[in-house]
């Protein structure tokens, strides 16, 4: 997951229309990489149920409409040991994005979704 820090930070907010008294316990960063052209998109979660999210990408350039989607979760306490069968591994998908698409956030989870902006 390091290598998705990128250079340059995006505005990035959170707004929830969820009337309860407990907000879900989510986070949100975007970041562009100058170098790749990527732009990257970090969600975390350390709700317990899984949070249906809009994500809106109008504060980037034309971009594709596939990403890379990147997902660590599972159990919090379970750690991986050098030498043993590693009991999380992140899982790698491809999905549609559009100026605004819905995303559900998995329970205790890192999320990375990385996609290219297109060049004029």
């Amino acid at each position: 997951f390091s290598i998705n820090c990128g250079d340059v930070y995006l505005p990035t907010e959170i707004k929830f229309s969820v009337t309860e008294d407990k907000q879900p316990e989510i986070t949100a960063s975007s970041v562009r990489d100058t170098v790749t052209g990527d732009v990257i998109i970090k969600l975390v979660s350390k709700a317990s149920q899984p949070v249906t999210v809009q994500i809106n990408l109008n504060s980037t350039q034309v971009f594709t409409s596939k990403a890379v989607c990147t997902v660590l979760s599972g159990d919090p306490m379970k750690e991986n040991r050098f030498g043993q069968i590693p009991s999380v591994l992140p899982q790698v998908s491809e999905i549609e994005i559009a100026d605004t698409f819905k995303y559900c956030i998995p329970t205790n989870s890192l999320t990375v979704i990385r996609y290219k902006e297109k060049k004029f």
